[in-house]
């Protein structure tokens, strides 16, 4: 691996609350340039890993690296330039209007006002996304939907730029979950697109059939521990369905089928 590039290393991780593991004995290197995904059935434990991953959350066992240097809680702000986050809730009951929100996203990068990097950094994401009809909207007045939207705009904005060196990394905890089909499809599109040779992206999803069409690579997880990991056809076949979410399924393959990109959706 060159030097410079981050890569996230977990060794044992493990986290419990009152003598029950949430999260336990999970190993596993995160490479730049790919889109991890995360699934697993409810309380398999795989919000309480991203929020090990990023820092949100003290280990009660094992080790987390970004790249070679192990990470000290005690310090999580100096990561927060290269490092965002979009959790499942996000509340905010302020009146703010959608591109003051989106602009929160680039704190960690200025200390009293926004430079004009800043604002041009904001005015680019929400062309990028298409925010222009909700940028001066009460962010209050928005449905959960376009809230998820102005959010996913909030955390690209605070790792927009392309470090000289290093990595990005960009953590998802069920990203989707608000979403209508259109606007799932166009949000993974956004996601794959920002994805560079120097990005991780880490995603929680429950849709498998969306998994297996946006990830690199898969990790499923049962009962807080790994339960494997690889290629998103060779993870989720029918014997490990079965094992961790105790349903029978099958893989259907069709023929000249095109996966339906944002670009393809009628208006």
């Amino acid at each position: 691996m060159k030097a410079g590039v981050i890569m996230i290393k977990i060794n044992n991780l493990g986290y419990d609350v009152a003598g029950k593991w949430l999260v336990q004995e999970v190993n596993y290197t995160f490479h730049p340039g790919k889109i991890y995904m995360i699934c697993g059935p409810n309380g398999a434990g795989k919000s309480t890993l991203l929020r090990l991953l990023s820092l949100q959350l003290n280990l009660t066992a094992g080790e987390v690296y970004y790249n070679q240097e192990k990470v000290n809680h005690n310090h999580a702000a100096r990561y927060a330039t290269s490092r965002a986050v979009l959790s499942q809730h996000v509340d905010i009951s302020f009146p703010l209007s959608a591109e003051e929100v989106i602009m929160m996203g680039r704190y960690p990068h200025f200390d009293i006002r926004p430079t004009q990097k800043d604002i041009s950094i904001r005015d680019a994401i929400i062309e990028n996304l298409s925010l222009e009809k909700f940028r001066r909207r009460n962010y209050l007045t928005l449905s959960g939907g376009e809230k998820q939207r102005v959010q996913f705009a909030r955390v690209l904005a605070q790792i927009w730029e392309e470090p000289v060196a290093g990595s990005r990394i960009l953590l998802l905890d069920e990203p989707i979950s608000s979403l209508d089909l259109k606007n799932q499809l166009e949000f993974l599109h956004e996601v794959k697109k920002f994805t560079s040779p120097n990005t991780i992206v880490i995603a929680i999803l429950h849709d498998l059939n969306l998994a297996l069409n946006y990830a690199d690579e898969l990790l499923l997880m049962s009962k807080g521990r790994l339960y494997t990991f690889g290629k998103p056809g060779d993870v989720l076949n029918p014997a490990h369905i079965a094992e961790v979410f105790g349903v029978q399924s099958s893989l259907h393959h069709l023929p000249g089928a095109e996966f339906l990109w944002p670009d393809k959706l009628p208006a």
